[in-house]
């Protein structure tokens, strides 16, 4: 159910019909089971309000930038940099994992759990003793705000405001508060952008991941020495 006012503003904003059920269009394109393609996400951290004290502590985890390709059902790769220099890569295939330091020569190891395919929502999902990823999202899902169509850094998007639950934490006055805002292609439902804000009483930090979709991705093993 969503609330007047959310409802009535995004008929002003967007100029399109106001949904009836906003929790039911969300968790729609939040399905776990949507496969949108080869894909990059460029992911970027800030602390957006703490103490001196604490950002001093924390400078350097904000200067992280991660660029993660992926290729559906089960490829990913990722590099991440600091403050601009490369950091670290790892890549992994199904149950297959690798990973190095930057400079340093590719290493295998042990296999692990397959996080990068169709399922990897429904793992996560158990092992926080949900029944699948769609059972996770109804019971985690909060406040939704379905804001309708409206622009992006020229384009033109679908805009979702939602709160998340922490599993496990009580629902009244947590501690910290998460809020995630998403943009979608109208077209596609795939996601443009979303920024996840982690809001408590004495820091806050927004998590940015930027999205863009190229068929010729492709994620091969790398080369390890013998």
């Amino acid at each position: 159910m969503r609330f007047p006012a959310i409802a009535i503003a995004s008929l002003l904003v967007s100029g399109e019909p106001v949904l009836a059920d906003c929790k039911s269009d969300l968790l729609a394109v939040l399905d776990p089971t949507r496969s949108h393609g080869p894909s990059q996400q460029d992911i970027t951290t800030a602390l957006t309000k703490s103490s001196p004290e604490m950002a001093k502590l924390l400078e350097d985890t904000f200067n992280d930038r991660t660029i993660v390709r992926s290729v559906p059902p089960d490829r990913i790769q990722s590099t991440t940099f600091r403050n601009g220099v490369l950091q670290a890569e790892a890549i992994t295939i199904g149950a297959l994992h690798w990973d190095r330091d930057a400079g340093s020569p590719w290493k295998a190891r042990q296999p692990r759990p397959n996080l990068g395919g169709p399922d990897a929502t429904n793992v996560i999902a158990k092992t926080l003793g949900f029944t699948d990823g769609t059972d996770l999202l109804e019971k985690t899902v909060r406040s939704p705000e379905c804001l309708g169509r409206g622009r992006l850094e020229g384009r033109t998007a679908n805009q979702f405001r939602f709160e998340i639950a922490t599993p496990g934490a009580p629902t009244t006055a947590p501690s910290m508060v998460t809020k995630i805002t998403i943009w979608l292609e109208p077209d596609t439902s795939r996601p443009i952008r979303t920024v996840t804000a982690m809001i408590g009483p004495e820091i806050e930090t927004a998590l940015t991941i930027n999205y863009s979709y190229d068929a010729s991705i492709k994620i091969e093993p790398p080369t390890v020495p013998n």
